[in-house]
């Protein structure tokens, strides 16, 4: 199957979508989201909300067929053996829970070694664990079986896919794009052979950070170079204006401090200098608020100041649904 991973922060995560779906807390739908670092939703990526992501996931599963379907794990629970029934599915994704002690797991399908997996993080996101997603390649096969050496696996989530793709939702709140690269993608490249990442650029969180521009260019550049080399198309999604003030200031370490509007500006020249093709949802907010003020802008098309509402995302996905319309057979 050919993979896309949709990377970035809490927009990735859904952070602003109206409604989502809360089943480890008993609550179905939740209509409201308050987190400001996007965390509640980091390890959950539910399919049923309609963020952005799953806006793109339903117009590829559309156009090709492919499928993707929700399987039944008992949240971090402990267990030393599980069997996983895959007949009549190409691919299974495990969202693991790594541990700040390592755990080796064997993966087996069909009785036939499939992976050794170190399961170990020294950067825990949540508690004592982070989240890392595990592909398995299973058409033909019936059963897919892990058994740990030492230690307990502990499962987050578990989705399970038919046909040619599948979209998997990699996002981390609050992070900047060093972070995650320096966490996160190397493992998720060597977890998930991906077909193609759709990178938003962190500017947020960058900018939050009190990076000058140009050290952001130059981390975003990094992450993204690393991206090209690891897969056949990369694809830059620039984020919305935010509301409220703009300049970051009371940073002594840094020379210099930037306006945010500077950060998207430079994302679109770091996308020109890689020759990436870029879904510019910035420019196409920026004309569809022309004439507005703020606060009719937040109420038309935001939940906070930084994130944008459900119709919002429907921005980010029709841009990014025209940059890979093409690339999706």
């Amino acid at each position: 199957m050919k993979v896309v991973l949709c990377t970035g922060d809490s927009h990735t995560q859904g952070q602003g979508q109206d409604t989502f779906s809360d089943p480890l807390n008993g609550e179905w739908p939740v209509k409201s989201y308050n987190l400001m670092s996007g965390s509640g939703l980091g390890f959950k990526r539910l399919l049923d909300t309609n963020s952005y992501v799953n806006l793109v996931r339903k117009y590829i599963e559309e156009k090709t067929g492919s499928k993707e379907e929700q399987v039944k794990v008992d949240f971090l629970k402990e267990t030393k053996e599980i069997t996983f029934d895959c007949r009549n599915y190409d691919m299974f994704l495990f969202t693991m829970a790594e541990n700040i002690k390592e755990t080796f797991v064997n993966i087996y399908t069909d009785g036939e070694f499939y992976r050794r997996i170190c399961l170990y993080t020294d950067s825990p996101r949540w508690d004592d664990w982070s989240a890392r997603d595990i592909r398995i390649d299973c058409s033909g096969k019936n059963e897919i079986k892990f058994i740990c050496e030492n230690g307990t696996i502990r499962f987050v989530d578990a989705r399970r896919f038919k046909g040619s793709y599948a979209v998997v939702n990699c996002g981390i709140g609050s992070c900047d794009c060093k972070t995650f690269a320096d966490l996160t993608l190397n493992k998720l490249i060597d977890d998930t052979t991906p077909y193609m990442f759709i990178a938003e650029a962190h500017t947020i969180n960058d900018w939050l950070r009190g990076k000058n521009v140009e050290e952001y260019k130059k981390q975003l550049t990094d992450m993204l170079s690393t991206m090209i080399k690891n897969s056949e198309h990369t694809i830059l999604l620039t984020v919305s204006p935010i509301l409220g003030e703009k300049m970051r200031t009371g940073y002594d370490i840094y020379n210099t401090v930037d306006y945010y509007d500077n950060f998207i500006t430079g994302s679109i020249e770091v996308g020109k200098y890689l020759k990436l093709p870029v879904a510019d949802a910035y420019t196409e907010f920026l004309e569809m608020f022309s004439g507005l003020n703020e606060e009719q802008i937040k109420d038309f098309m935001y939940c906070d100041v930084w994130h944008v509402n459900s119709k919002g995302h429907r921005v980010y996905a029709d841009k990014i649904i025209e940059q890979i319309s093409d690339l999706i057979q």
